[in-house]
């Protein structure tokens, strides 16, 4: 009996409705961490490429000086 009632309810227009909402949530669970991960790489790549502009940006001469100083810092 329960089934019964249960296809009942879900008839015609509603099933359709369900099956969308359905793929929709799929869709979404499968989606979004890929978004996720996507959009935290598009981030490190800004920054890298920032310290990359800032670096490019010094003169040679203080360039190879503050290359120097960070390896006797030990980094």
């Amino acid at each position: 009996m329960g089934e019964s009632k249960i296809e009942a309810l879900l008839t015609g227009r509603r099933r359709l409705w369900l099956a969308v909402v359905w793929v929709l949530l799929l869709s979404a669970v499968a989606v979004l961490p890929g978004v996720d991960s996507s959009i935290q790489q598009y981030r490190t790549l800004g920054e890298l490429r920032a310290k990359l502009a800032s670096r490019n940006e010094l003169p040679d001469r203080a360039r190879k000086l503050r290359d120097r100083v960070a390896q006797h810092q030990g980094r």
